[in-house]
């Protein structure tokens, strides 16, 4: 007979891996983010590779503790330090997302790992400040242009709708992070993993595979369109990809008919790894997001340092405006400025003060019905229990972030936590120490000394994590928020943050027999009990994380959410309930959050929240009423953090079409996708708008004009009902028209698509 057994205390947890993040710090415990890390070495790749964790964050730690040598980054690149820091920023996020080896500069060496991250931001040899040639003249953009980024996956390097007249790109950088390292170019001994594919050598691939363009053989080139590695990308393999439609969204151009705007906005571009390196819950997205952008950013002010290297600029900034589009997010997180993102982008601005600040356009998300956030207040003495059900059949592990606010100093932090199972084991009402963790496992039969439950004897199947972050978003160690001795301690605000883990509900393993020899966790409702052992009130705030499959076309993983008597998910009429009503103008509208512990309110993204970014919701088209899966902000202030998004663009052209046009996966081809990503994507299109119309714009400014148009297109809008700022932040702004103009050939015939 199984038994499960909470351990009695708290313990410390990462102390043998070195592991300080919750969610990788589980995931290695149960086995590994994906199939990939529990299957044989033999299976992760034809090529013989494996999957390690490589370069910056471990080698990290040790610069921070003073462990490794630090000498001066090359060229007296200021960047450089900036990325080191960013990629440090949090106690809690420490170790690099596991890559196949195929994919890494120097394999498993430790040594060259160090080297690299001293080395990671050198430039290939055209850009190199000392360089004597000219700038190669793909790379000669006028210096009034604007550069548009766009990080994604499955991005088209050859695709029409980014090239020049001539059949020449637009595209003057694109990094493939899962590329392999070798081709026919030998590697790129300056990246840390992946392949950076230049102006260049787009065009000479695009001249040597034909008019019209054998797409197939381009693909194959650039790996964005890869079947031989496990890790490769395949979404160009499918009819649509996300991010083709985001690129052409954002920036996708006609080269024939506008080609002098063609020539004024040139493309970056980044293709995230494969999902199953994302991991499940996105932990990992953020590193890829800050390697990319900072990469994007690097590249665009050394093109502008070699474009007018002997030349006077007659301007107050030097560089490129840039806008980037961050198609992606999460759902838990500190929500505030301290976010890894949001904090990369403040810190690259702020280390490159002398050159143009760089905007980021993000959406709003699409979780707004997922009943993945509660969002309560707790009186001293109080207790609040929340139903927390994870479906069976899910081969994904789910977590929940438990976040209080307190500005009352770190003697003040005062949430216990209590989980039960399904099955009805408990673990105490008590409270964590900042770095420690209370696990659950599960054991297969009676020890002769009974059932004293130890790591050895038993398979994690649960954990609860407990940390404390100060306002800086720096997780505290296990004894420092007591033994530091700082004058303005009980001055910052401090935040306790509890993180519950558990393991998949399924996991197939191919054992003799069919049986399998891993134990999961119990499906059904899963209770967290929280309780305010304090006198003064907290605010208390539970989101499950992202949960994403590993492939676009699959679902391996079934999303948890919290349930709650008074939650209604329907009307009368059967539709689904949003956050608001929709009633005519000049109405207020009316707030439809039934429950007042499971909420719709609070469910905006959590990634990139700062002064540079734009968040954006989606609406309809046609009659403008916000998307029901459009997230939403808070309808009242609390913290320092984004209370609604910054405009509303279509995510769906009428109630009887699915999403909005755009590129397909193929030249030619166009495909109808929704949600607030591609809502992000117009965003970021009427952004460079706002750029390439107002030569003299800082970048920030054009988030600020981007609100005022949405605030006068909304009063003078044709739509008859009314929005809140919560859901549609300043207005809803209609579809730019470059969007719309799209002028699609039809080669379906020759495509053998639909």
């Amino acid at each position: 007979m199984n038994r499960h057994a909470w351990t009695k205390t708290w313990e410390g947890y990462g102390t043998a891996t070195g592991v300080d993040t919750p969610y990788v710090d589980f995931d290695s415990e149960v086995g590994g983010i994906s199939p990939f890390l529990r299957a044989p070495e033999k299976n992760f790749s034809k090529r013989g590779g494996s999957f390690t964790a490589p370069f910056a964050m471990r080698q990290l730690s040790a610069v921070k503790a003073g462990a490794a040598d630090t000498p001066d980054p090359p060229y007296n690149d200021p960047l450089l330090e900036v990325l080191k820091q960013i990629l440090s920023i949090q106690g809690a996020n420490t170790v690099q997302p596991p890559l196949p080896t195929e994919m890494v500069t120097g394999g498993n060496d430790p040594a060259i790992h160090q080297q690299y991250l001293r080395d990671f931001g050198p430039l290939p040899a055209f850009l190199q400040p000392d360089c004597d040639t000219d700038l190669p003249e793909s790379m000669c953009l006028p210096d009034d242009a604007v550069i548009v980024g766009v990080v994604d996956l499955g991005i088209a390097l050859g695709h029409r709708r980014t090239q020049l007249n001539g059949a020449k790109t637009r595209i003057l950088s694109a990094w493939q992070q899962s590329a392999n390292r070798s081709d026919k170019d030998g590697e790129q001994q300056y990246l840390p993993f992946g392949r950076e594919l230049y102006a260049d050598c787009i065009n000479a691939e695009l001249a040597d595979c034909g008019v019209p363009l054998n797409e197939e053989k381009f693909n194959r080139f650039t790996q964005t369109e890869d079947y031989y590695s496990l890790s490769g990308q395949r979404e160009l393999g499918q009819r649509a990809s996300h991010g083709m439609h985001i690129l052409d969204l954002a920036a996708g151009l006609d080269p024939d008919d506008e080609c002098d705007l063609a020539d004024k906005v040139r493309l970056m571009v980044t293709n995230f790894p494969d999902r199953a390196l994302v991991g499940h819950s996105a932990a990992f997205l953020e590193y890829f997001a800050v390697y990319g952008i900072w990469r994007m950013i690097r590249l665009a002010d050394a093109i502008w340092d070699r474009r007018n290297k002997n030349n006077k600029v007659h301007t107050d900034l030097k560089g490129y405006r840039m806008v980037i589009n961050l198609s992606f997010g999460k759902q838990a997180s500190g929500r505030d400025k301290n976010d890894l993102i949001a904090k990369a982008m403040e810190m690259i601005n702020c280390a490159r003060a002398e050159y143009h600040p760089v905007i980021l356009s993000l959406p709003a998300g699409n979780e707004n019905l997922e009943q993945g956030n509660s969002l309560f207040s707790l009186a001293g003495g109080a207790m609040e229990d929340i139903e927390w059900r994870i479906p069976p059949g899910d081969q994904s592990a789910n977590f929940v972030e438990v976040w209080a606010q307190s500005k009352q100093g770190a003697s003040n932090q005062s949430l216990e936590i209590e989980v039960i199972t399904p099955d009805g084991e408990t673990s105490k009402l008590s409270q964590g120490a900042s770095r420690s963790a209370n696990s659950l496992y599960i054991q297969q039969k009676e020890q002769p000394n009974g059932f004293q439950i130890l790591p050895e004897q038993g398979e994690l199947i649960a954990r609860i994590y407990s940390d404390h972050i100060d306002a800086k978003g720096h997780t505290r160690g296990r004894n420092q928020l007591d033994t530091e001795d700082h004058a303005d301690l009980h001055e910052t605000e401090y935040r306790q943050r509890y993180v519950v883990a558990v393991k998949q509900t399924l996991i197939y393993d191919n054992m003799p027999g069919g049986t399998s020899s891993i134990q999961t966790a119990p499906a059904g409702v899963w209770t967290i009990r929280v309780r305010n052992n304090g006198k003064t009130k907290l605010n208390v705030e539970l989101n499950v994380q992202t949960d994403q499959s590993e492939n676009p076309v699959t679902a391996i993983n079934q999303r948890s959410y919290f349930e709650h008597s008074h939650y209604r998910r329907f009307d009368e009429t059967g539709r689904k309930v949003d956050t608001y009503d929709y009633p005519k103008r000049g109405q207020v509208p009316k707030s439809l959050d039934s429950s007042n512990v499971v909420r719709r309110h609070g469910t905006l993204n959590a990634v990139g929240i700062s002064n540079s970014t734009a968040t954006v919701a989606g609406h309809r088209g046609t009659d403008g009423r916000p998307e029901s899966y459009s997230s939403t902000g808070l309808a009242s202030p609390r913290r320092k953090r984004r209370e609604e998004p910054s405009a509303s663009f279509p995510s769906r052209d009428g109630a009887a079409h699915f999403g909005v046009l755009a590129s397909g996966s193929r030249d030619g081809s166009s495909a109808a996708l929704q949600g607030t990503s591609f809502s992000a994507a117009m965003a970021t299109r009427h952004l460079w708008g706002i750029l390439v119309n107002h030569a003299g714009f800082l970048p920030p400014k054009a988030v600020i004009e981007l609100e005022n148009n949405a605030e006068t297109e909304e009063t003078f809008t044709k739509y008859e009902g009314a929005i809140a700022k919560p859901k549609s932040g300043h207005g809803r702004l209609p579809h730019t028209p470059q969007a719309t103009q799209l002028k699609r050939r039809n080669l379906a015939s020759r495509l053998g698509t639909e």
